[in-house]
Parts: structure tokens; sequence; C-alpha cells
């Protein structure tokens, strides 16, 4: 047992206490901020229980009210009894630093809870069948959520006012460059509109249609501007992602890297791409693990990654391994989707789409929100919405010709867009060097390009 007091303040407990009985009203400026579990005094927090139930009901609150309260809840003795009570109303001569108060006592509860989860790990820890990382990460998300409720508000109530939210909409969208990322690609840009914080974008497709690659040049671009990403890679390692951001950069095949000049090259192109913001992790994660993960790169970084890239969300490993398929889906999207909104990130999640897809024609493969895999829930979520298709796998696949349209495009399909519209668009795909290319944009020429047009069938 620790011989310390926790820290407390007594004297703004009291504080706030005496500013309600003096008036009521004032209860309201901090009704937000506390909860009677925030004071230290077991009779303070009795009394402000009792308070908050009087409000609650709309009845008037003094030291009379306050004293039935307590009586019925059999208290009234232990707070200290009805001269303590009256007392209160003397303690102070003004309500008017109610707030200050408040934020002494919320500051001390805080610190209070932190040294409590510090010394549950401690006991836990001392036992020997204890997992220290997995101790680890719940102490870390507890951490994290009193961080997170010291933020602002708990349950904050504001009036409707609805020409400040409109003014800051306008902005956004005559000014999106100070509110939002753009992605490089400006077709996706014009249709899907721009990388906001808080966000969730789903980009879906079949195996082997580009979705990894398209994920890796979104970070390509946005790291290159200085900002933050989080790759969480569940479907290859670490060293996989990086050997295709390497080609990416590098802007050669694989195959070619077996020439010394050209492999020189590479080398030479990739100097200017150390140090950028580029944060990877495989294996495959619990939603806690990438709680942390965020919030690591948040103290490394010194504010959110820009984006956080899950490829892909069906390999998320499940809190619950025991409910049905589609409900851990469910789950983990609903967690994905406040995660943005805790770390005030953009969260882009890859996902799988039905294989009944492939059961249509080539033609008619465009992915539909009805296609998305083992649960309706990713797409209700999300956000955005992005299917993407290439027709010249499927046709190679099946050793037909593909028509000329379709050599070396990838085919976009924004099929749910919260913040604008929907739509399709095309971009270039360079499959032996994983790279998507704006077709507004294209500097070069299809006839000398010597990687443009070779078979794309085994490129994602």
């Amino acid at each position: 047992m620790n011989p310390r007091t926790p820290p407390n303040s007594p004297e703004s407990e009291i504080g706030i206490l005496g500013s309600i009985m003096l008036r009521s009203k004032s209860f309201f400026k901090i009704a937000d901020m506390l909860q009677p579990g925030d004071f230290y005094s077991s009779a303070h927090r009795h009394i402000y229980a009792a308070i908050v139930e009087l409000m609650s009901n709309g009845d008037p609150v003094d030291p009379v009210t306050v004293e039935e309260v307590l009586k019925s809840r059999k208290q009234l003795e232990s707070v200290g009894g009805i001269e303590f009570l009256i007392s209160l109303s003397g303690a102070i001569p003004t309500s008017y630093n109610i707030v200050a108060y408040a934020k002494q006592v919320l500051k001390s509860s805080q610190i209070r809870q932190a040294i409590e989860i510090s010394f549950e790990t401690i006991d836990v820890l001392y036992q020997s069948s204890a997992d220290p990382m997995a101790i680890i990460s719940d102490t870390q998300s507890s951490l994290l959520q009193i961080q997170q409720e010291g933020n602002g508000p708990r349950n904050k109530l504001e009036k409707a006012d609805a020409l400040p939210v409109f003014d800051r909409f306008v902005e956004e969208i005559t000014q999106p460059k100070e509110k939002g990322i753009r992605t490089g690609f400006y077709e996706y840009d014009d249709i899907a509109g721009d990388i906001l914080p808080g966000k969730v974008t789903v980009i879906a497709a079949r195996p082997s249609m580009g979705k990894s690659a398209f994920a890796l040049n979104i970070a390509n671009n946005l790291i290159k501007r200085k900002l933050p990403v989080l790759f969480l890679d569940m479907e290859n390692s670490r060293e996989s992602l990086l050997r295709r951001f390497c080609l990416l950069n590098g802007q050669i095949p694989r195959q070619a890297l077996r020439n010394p000049v050209e492999a020189n090259k590479v080398r030479e192109r990739l100097q200017s791409c150390e140090g950028l913001p580029l944060w990877i992790a495989d294996g495959y994660p619990t939603l806690a693990v990438i709680r942390n993960q965020i919030n690591e790169v948040c103290i490394k970084e010194g504010k959110p990654p820009a984006v956080v890239i899950v490829d892909f969300l069906q390999l998320i490993t499940p809190h619950n391994l025991r409910i049905p398929r589609e409900q851990q889906i469910s789950a983990i999207s609903r967690e994905l989707k406040k995660l943005a909104k805790e770390f005030g990130t953009h969260i882009i999640e890859l996902s799988q789409l039905n294989r009944m897809i492939e059961t249509r024609e080539i033609d008619n493969r465009t992915p539909r929100l009805s296609d998305f895999r083992e649960s309706g829930a990713i797409e209700q979520d999300a956000d955005l919405a992005c299917g993407i298709f290439r027709p010249q796998f499927y046709y190679e696949l099946e050793n037909k010709t593909a028509p000329a349209e379709c050599i070396g495009k990838a085919f976009f399909n924004v099929m749910k867009n919260r913040d604008g519209r929907c739509g399709n668009f095309e971009l270039r795909f360079r499959g032996p060097i994983l790279r998507f290319e704006s077709m507004a944009n294209i500097q070069h020429d299809d006839d000398n390009d010597p990687y443009g047009k070779e078979k794309q069938t085994s490129w994602t």
C-alpha cells in the first residue's frame, strides 16, 4: 500500500458545492465537465450526486432539498449533517469562479485515475501467468481514454447555430487546401473530395485489382509532402511492402534490377525518400494494438498521422471470436470509425469484395455496394466507398484479347460519398512498377514506355 495521499483539492470541491448552493444555475457551467466520481472526498461526492439528481429532475437546490435526497440514501450523517450543508452556502462569496474550481477538481481526478491504473498494472505484472504485451496494450488504452476525456466536455450540449457551421462549410469548399489533403490524383480528388480528419474511406476490390498498390501510391504522395502516414499491412510483411515502395519510387520493374546500372539508378532515386514519415506495422493486430500504434505515431511525430491505411480490414483480429463473422466485421468497422474521430485522422480501409462479382460478364464487373464481403456495415460506416476494377486482368486471365480502351487502365467507381458526389473515373496503371497516374497528368508516351504495355496479371 502506497502511504502517500492521492492528489486532491478539498478547497476546490467545497468551492463547487458552495457555488451551486449560492446560485443553482451555476451547475450548468460545469455539468459537462464533472462526474460525482471526480470528487475525492466521499462526503463531497455524495452531495454532488444529490445535486445532480435534483437538477436532473428540475427541482431547486438548497441545503434543505439536498438534505432530503441524502436522507433517502441514508448518507446524511456521513456527509456531516444539515449543519455542513448550511455551511457550504457561506463557504465562498460568489459563484463566479466555479469553472476554475471544476478544472482543478478534474485535473486531480485524472491524476488519481492514472495512478490507480499504474498500480493495477504493477499488480498484474507480478502475476507469473500475465502476458506483458497484452497488459501494456490495455494500460495504454486506459491512459489514452483519460487523455481523450480530458480534451473536452464529456457530454456537451450546444444550441444549434447554423450560420457559423455554414460559414465553416463554405470555407472548406472554397479553401480546401487549408482544411483537407489532396491525394495527388486529380480524377479521384475531383469526385471524392479532400481527405479530411475523422473520416473513413473504404477502397474495395477483388484480389489483383490493385487496391494495395493504389493505397501505397496515396501514401507515397502524402509522405513526400511531409505528411505522416501509418500503413498497417496485414496481408504482407514489412519487407514486402518496402520492396514495393522501392519499385514505385525507382520507377523500374523487378526484373530490371538484375542490371547493376539500373539498380544504381534506383538507389539514387531512393536517396530522396530517406527519412520520410512512413510508418509501417505488419502482423494481425487487434483494435487495441491499432489504437496504440496510432498513438505511438502521434507521440513520435508530434501530431496524428494524416492517413492510417488498413490493408486489409478482414484481417484484423476480432475482439470476440465466438460471435458470427458478420458481427465481428461490423464491430471492427464501427471501432475503426471511432478511432478516426478519436485521433483526428483519416482511415483508409482496404476491403475484399464478394467473389460472386466474378460470375458476371467481364464488362459488368464494376463494383457495387452489394458486392461488399461479409458485412454491410463496412459501407454503412464509411464516409466514402470506392471500388477498383481492371478488365485487362480478367481478359488476360481467360486468355482473351482485351479491348484497347482497357489496356493499362484501372476503372474506379465512387459508390458512396457523404461529402460529395459519386461517379466513375479512370487512372493509368503501370503494373510492373505498381504506379497509378492521373490520365490528365501523364507525361510519357505509351509507344516510348518500355513498361507501360507489359502484361499486368500478377501485379496488385
